[in-house]
């Protein structure tokens, strides 16, 4: 889908599923995990970690304290890990407002909800119903703006 969505035949699966992440954030703060900073984790502060722009991107990424897994693991669950949730990101929207701003925008415009659509529309006439309602849910997800849900694009589906 990004192939089709982005003209990008260069798109890779990160082999750990994090050490890219990793990589920037080493680079950009001079801390590498295990040699000059002990028991944290890089954890993306906004998930999505298969949406190309929000997986690398330096302000979806964070050090975190590995002592806060259960409140920001992606299998977590309860009110404590909800409200800390909540209040980690909307601690990171007002510090990175700008960056975010820009990939609402992107993630907005209509060549991309519009491909989107024709894309799944697309994947109909190939694939499994199931399938392709799973594929789709998870694509309204991880390519919905950051602040709101996915009602942007879902409306159009």
């Amino acid at each position: 889908m990004y192939k089709y969505l982005f003209k990008n035949n260069n798109v890779k699966k990160d082999p750990t599923n994090n050490s890219e992440p990793q990589k920037i954030i080493s680079e950009l703060t001079n801390y590498i995990r295990n040699e000059n900073i002990f028991n944290y984790q890089v954890s993306h502060i906004f998930g999505r970690t298969k949406n190309i722009f929000l997986f690398e991107a330096p302000w979806n990424i964070a050090f975190v304290p590995k002592v806060m897994d259960p409140f920001t693991g992606h299998e977590s669950t309860g009110v404590l890990q909800k409200e800390y949730k909540e209040k980690f990101q909307s601690h990171a929207s007002k510090l990175y407002a700008e960056f975010i701003e820009e990939y609402n925008y992107l993630i907005t415009r209509p060549d991309i909800s519009e491909g989107i659509l024709y894309y799944i529309d697309d994947l109909k006439k190939q694939r499994d119903v199931k399938e392709v309602l799973d594929f789709k849910n998870s694509v309204l997800a991880e390519l919905s703006v950051i602040g709101t849900d996915t009602a942007t694009i879902s409306k159009k589906l």
